[in-house]
């Protein structure tokens, strides 16, 4: 059995990679290129496997630029721990190799042909290795970045891998609603009259479609409403520039994005990704003062609503933050595994002690729906 490594998609050839991901959108040859011009502070690696000239398995991976600076607010309240950071990993700059995708979590970066996938495990160990001895330099650890479901933990465990749990997929099953008053009619009353007054909250806010073609117009105002998100996150692996969305509308037409305008300025933004089963929605952007008084976030989950009923999408998936808000939408959560290992052995055995510390805060999951016929 032969594993190649690609540091490009193009090494590879869009005719030749399309026919093995077959419809697996966030594994096709112009999301992925899209992705190599919108981060290029990243790396990327693409593993065929072949057996005897005919597909195995592919693996497509990133590598990401990583301080371990990032990691102090996850120590411990003990002087030893933090002595031992200071002087081992808050001094290191190195990178990170991940399987799957770091900036957009909705891929685990797998495929392997149906007649191997009982040997799954083995193909995605050789092709880490593959990478791995490609590379100059021994990143600082490894990491999947959504556990295949087909590989048993053990496997993981047993490689000096540490399992750990990320926030859930919130996903909302639409099937059955015509319109939009359809999903309100099967809301509960408490539930149905907070969607109104987010509505009503935002009768003088209009939605525009920001192309390629008026992008430059918008470009300041995109800026400043998605550094507000980036910089109220807690935790991320790397940052990306609001020239990535220029680029995906360029490459991948089905991305889209809104803004939100009110008061004749741009006081909110949402891209997402429209398939023909589900719509993914990718990042927000939001004023939080106007957020305060007219709830504009809550606005962009209600519009993707409006729009998947609109176009009778099934389902839409919401992503990972905020998911009690969600859950008043009546999305539902879906649990995801990653898996971590330093790859140096001593640095690996503190590893659960900062994982232990990146646990999903708790949440209330809420029942907004009344009874729903299967």
């Amino acid at each position: 059995m032969e594993f190649k490594v690609f540091k490009q998609i193009s090494e590879v050839g869009e005719i030749h990679w399309d026919s093995l991901v077959s419809k697996r959108f966030f594994l096709s040859y112009k999301y992925l290129y899209a992705m190599e011009k919108a981060c290029e502070q990243l790396e990327y690696r693409y593993v065929l496997a072949t057996d005897k000239g005919q597909f195995v398995s592919l693996c497509y991976f990133q590598l990401i630029p990583f301080s371990g600076a990032a990691l102090r607010n996850y120590l411990p309240p003990n002087a030893f721990f933090k002595w031992l950071f200071e002087y081992t990993l808050a001094k290191v700059k190195t990178k990170l190799l991940v399987l799957g995708n770091v900036i957009f979590t909705c891929e685990n970066g797998v495929l392997i042909h149906d007649s191997y996938k009982c040997d799954a495990e083995n193909l995605i160990n050789s092709s880490l290795h593959a990478v791995l001895n490609s590379l100059d330099r021994t990143p600082l650890g490894t990491m999947i970045s959504e556990n295949i479901k087909t590989i048993s933990s053990k496997l993981f465990c047993t490689k000096a891998f540490h399992i750990f749990k990320v926030e859930d997929r919130m996903e909302l099953d639409i099937k059955g609603f015509v319109t939009f008053d359809d999903y309100l009619d099967k809301l509960h009353s408490k539930y149905r009259l907070r969607v109104r007054k987010v509505n009503d909250l935002n009768k003088n806010t209009s939605i525009i479609d920001i192309n390629k073609e008026n992008f430059n117009a918008y470009k300041e105002d995109l800026r400043r409403l998605f550094l507000n998100v980036l910089n109220n996150s807690k935790f991320k692996l790397t940052t990306i520039s609001v020239d990535y969305f220029y680029q995906y509308l360029s490459y991948v037409d089905r991305f889209h994005l809104k803004g939100l305008m009110a008061e004749g300025k741009l006081v909110g933004f949402v891209s997402y990704f429209q398939l023909d089963s589900i719509i993914e929605v990718h990042y927000v952007g939001i004023n939080y003062e106007y957020n305060e008084s007219h709830r504009v976030y809550n606005f962009i989950l209600i519009l993707m609503i409006k729009i998947a009923v609109g176009q009778q999408i099934p389902k839409i998936c919401f992503g990972r933050t905020a998911q009690e808000l969600k859950s008043t939408l009546g999305a539902q959560p879906f649990s995801t595994l990653s898996s971590l290992k330093i790859n140096y052995p001593l640095l690996n055995i503190f590893t659960p002690i900062f994982l232990s510390r990146m646990v999903p805060e708790s949440w209330v999951q809420r029942s907004p729906f009344k009874h729903r016929e299967k």
